[in-house]
């Protein structure tokens, strides 16, 4: 079980996972990372796709699906 979950915005060039990528930011609430994930998509003009994952401290990171 999470303590403290956060939440991690990784921007995909073309959605894909080994094209360029580059950490958008780290947040501790789910809907403001969602936020910020949709709207540097938007600012990249489609170029990049954003990708949530959940992460707790010293723990692998997981994909965050709704």
């Amino acid at each position: 079980m999470m303590k403290t979950p956060l939440y991690y915005v990784q921007a995909y060039r073309w959605g894909k996972i080994d094209n360029h990528s580059y950490v958008v930011g780290i947040f501790s609430d789910s809907s403001l990372a969602q936020a910020i994930a949709k709207k540097e998509e938007e600012f990249r003009g489609g170029k990049y796709e954003c990708v949530v994952y959940i992460a707790e401290l010293n723990e692998p990171i997981e994909s965050y699906e709704l």
